[in-house]
């Protein structure tokens, strides 16, 4: 069990949903067990924290919590003793951790009023946790809300979870005011984070992220060494840059600039990720037919799967079959 958070900055794209909860709660018609699903990056713990700081709060004016009461004071300390807050970086949540908040809530709260529950990923609950979450939904505590985050579309909620829940379905902000924000919160110019959150699936966070880490440099590097071995005609030239960490992403950048050669050939420039690598797609798109790229990508993205479901791969053999497969198809 955690009662804290460090997922505390605010993102302008989570101004409209912040208000649309909070209307609700305001006139007592939201439900006591609140599911949010987004996809990750785009700040749901943020949007949680802020909602859960204003229900506390005992001096709060329209839309704002007041910042210096006893509530405020407990939360902006990540201390307050009636918000419970369970995300494991572990697979499975556990019965016992669950039983722990449950003998909590049942009673009376430190403060004298409500009580706060937050469990991030319900499909990490074990088949015991979640049989005791949902008995204890049938007939929630007083004063008690529950708020459930859910941000692994492959991973399904069970179906009895999700219908005890109020759903809340958090977009991706749109692509503008990504760049402004990421523009404002960056030193690096607008066309680099345009490239940063074209490869970032629209995820700012992300992809801000990305330009602050040494990712970006390694992706700089990597893409370079793809050059020289076109030039020298034989991609097992690149085998020993997935001797490093990253394998599987520098997959991933693999398949995104051949996507982008597909969107290259149909003269969809518009839709290009990678504009900073224009001069590898143009050779690209010279040397291999459209057939033989998707042929190649799919080849790639069963590569990824394999090192990412088979224990103990020989990963050297793996990536060296790829590579000598790739060069075939395009010399």
């Amino acid at each position: 069990m955690d009662k804290r958070t460090n997922c505390i900055q605010w993102y302008p794209w989570l101004t409209n949903h912040y208000k649309n909860i909070i209307k609700r709660y305001k006139n007592n018609k939201f439900h006591p067990v609140l599911l949010v699903k987004g996809v990750q990056g785009i700040g749901i713990s943020s949007l949680i924290w802020i909602i859960s700081r204003w229900l506390f709060c005992s001096n709060k004016i329209a839309f704002k919590s007041c910042g210096i009461c006893l509530d405020c004071s407990l939360m902006l300390s990540q201390n307050h003793p009636d918000y419970y807050f369970l995300k494991k970086n572990k697979k499975d949540i556990g019965i016992e951790e669950i039983r722990t908040i449950l003998d909590e809530i049942f009673k009376t709260s430190k403060q004298g009023g409500l009580k706060i529950v937050w469990i991030h990923e319900p499909t990490n609950l074990t088949n015991a946790a979640n049989n005791a979450i949902l008995k204890t939904l049938e007939e929630p505590p007083n004063n008690t809300l529950f708020f459930f985050t859910h941000t692994h579309i492959f991973n399904i909620i069970s179906h009895t979870l999700y219908s005890r829940c109020c759903i809340y379905q958090l977009h991706s902000p749109n692509y503008q005011e990504s760049i402004e924000w990421m523009i404002r919160n960056t030193k690096f110019k607008k066309k680099k984070c345009e490239v940063a959150l074209n490869i970032s699936n629209n995820l700012p966070i992300h992809a801000l992220k990305l330009l602050n880490s040494n990712l970006w440099n390694e992706r700089v590097i990597f893409f370079e060494k793809i050059l020289l071995a076109l030039t020298q005609k034989n991609f097992l030239f690149l085998l020993t840059e997935f001797h490093e960490n990253n394998k599987k992403i520098k997959i991933e950048w693999i398949c995104s600039i051949l996507f982008d050669v597909i969107k290259y050939n149909f003269n969809a420039f518009n839709f290009i990720c990678n504009h900073d690598q224009i001069k590898i797609i143009k050779i690209f798109s010279q040397l291999i037919p459209n057939e033989y790229i998707d042929e190649i990508i799919r080849s790639w993205l069963h590569c990824r799967k394999l090192l990412l479901t088979v224990p103990g791969i020989n990963l050297e053999l793996v990536i060296a079959k790829e590579l000598i497969k790739w060069t075939v198809r395009v010399f």
